[in-house]
């Protein structure tokens, strides 16, 4: 029994961690929440443009869509991080700041 305990427990501690997008705010086309991964959107994605948005794209999650826009409007503040071996964002375009605040 103790062999099996330690067995568990060595398994849950070295688990890979799970990909995952996660957004918080003005994020469009979304809600705020855990997004399904891959996460593909047949059309603009908008992190901050009416707001204050984030996105975090963590642990070999993906998003892909056509155009992405990052804080484009006075005002508003985005913020787009993309971490961890696999992880990536793949807008066909990318536009960031306009006249706002932004951090990519």
């Amino acid at each position: 029994m103790r062999k099996l305990a330690l067995l568990f427990v060595l398994m849950v501690w070295v688990a890979p961690a799970r990909a995952t997008v996660i957004t918080t705010g003005d994020v469009d086309p979304g809600v705020a929440g855990t997004q399904p991964d891959p996460w593909h959107i047949p059309i603009s994605l908008g992190v901050g443009n009416t707001g204050s948005g984030t996105m975090n794209v963590e642990a070999g999650g993906e998003v892909s869509n056509s155009e992405g826009y990052v804080a484009g409007y006075s005002g508003t503040t985005g913020d787009v991080t993309v971490t961890g071996p696999g992880s990536k964002w793949n807008p066909w375009q990318l536009y960031v700041g306009g006249r706002s605040n932004s951090a990519v």
